[in-house]
C-alpha cells in the first residue's frame, strides 16, 4: 500500500485502501523530508506526547489514540 501498488498483488483496491495508501505515503514523504520534524508537522504527535497514530483503523486513514489505548498490545 505504502508504494501503491497494492491492486498488482491483492486484487483491485478499494476507495478505503487507496485512502490508507496516500495517507502513508504523505507520512513516508514526510519524514524523508525531514526526519526529526516532518511527522510532527504532518500532525502525528511523538510518544512522548502520549499520542500516536492508528492506521487504517476504522473508517479514516489515521486516527489519533491515546498511547494507552495500543501500548503493550503486541505484547499479547
Amino acid at each position: 500500500m505504502i508504494f501503491g501498488t497494492a491492486d498488482a498483488y491483492h486484487g483491485e483496491s478499494t476507495a478505503y485502501k487507496e485512502m490508507v495508501g496516500r495517507k502513508l505515503q504523505d507520512l513516508w514523504l514526510a519524514f524523508a523530508k525531514d526526519p526529526e520534524r516532518g511527522l510532527k508537522n504532518a500532525d502525528w504527535e511523538t510518544y512522548e506526547a502520549g499520542k500516536g497514530l492508528l492506521i487504517g483503523g476504522g473508517n479514516s486513514a489515521v486516527k489519533e489514540v491515546d498511547i494507552s489505548q495500543v501500548d503493550g498490545l503486541c505484547d499479547m
